[in-house]
């Protein structure tokens, strides 16, 4: 099943600040006396500017994802007015390091994409954007923000050890069920789970882009 973690919002600034593991918060300090800054933009100039460097971004790592630019762009056009993405956009001085596209639903946010230049992670800039993130969507309103994926088996481990820095509070959803009493309802249950398995992957490949990591 689908697992991540979800940081709760409602704690005041200083105690989010405060819950994060003390490598975290000396890397953020370190990248915020070096001067990086973030900037938040929802316009559609600075969306185009950063699926380009995502796009960039996914080829050079050789990452495969279901949150494809194609999708960015499909979604962005979906979205009703005042619901679209924000995206935080790390700095020092007038070159840009950086972006994280972050979405909101309801009361809750989450942490879409991220591309990020080599001299962004000299930087870390990542931890500029991921903490700014954190403190504008909390002015917003939003209650929760989840980090986009976090699983202990699937997440590749760099990725993985910076975002349980953010000490979000983990969770993993229950895998696929099947009803098996031998009853019509399992019967049918049984046959509409064997008709999506026969389905062509490479539909999938098309529309996804394989298995999701951010």
């Amino acid at each position: 099943g689908w697992a991540s973690a979800v940081l709760n919002l409602e704690k005041s600034e200083e105690e989010l600040r405060a819950g994060l593991s003390g490598n975290w918060r000396k890397q953020l300090s370190k990248a915020e006396r070096l001067g990086v800054s973030c900037a938040v933009s929802s316009s559609p100039e600075s969306f185009d500017g950063f699926l380009e460097s995502y796009e960039d971004f996914l080829r050079a790592r050789s990452i495969c994802t279901s949150v494809t630019p194609r999708l960015l762009r499909e979604l962005r056009l979906l979205l009703p007015e005042g619901r679209g993405m924000r995206l935080f956009e790390g700095r020092l001085g007038s070159e840009c390091l950086g972006g994280l596209l972050v979405a909101s639903f309801g009361e809750s946010c989450l942490f879409l994409a991220l591309a990020i230049r080599e001299r962004g992670e000299t930087a870390h800039a990542g931890h500029v954007m991921h903490w700014n993130a954190i403190r504008v969507m909390k002015q917003l309103g939003f209650k929760r923000l989840d980090v986009g994926g976090l699983d202990p088996k699937c997440t590749p481990q760099g990725i993985l050890q910076f975002k349980r820095g953010l000490r979000a509070s983990e969770y993993q959803l229950f895998p696929e069920i099947e009803a098996s009493n031998g009853g019509w309802v399992s019967r049918l249950v049984r046959w509409q789970v064997d008709r999506a398995r026969r389905q062509p992957q490479v539909k999938q490949c098309d529309i996804a882009g394989g298995e999701h990591v951010v």
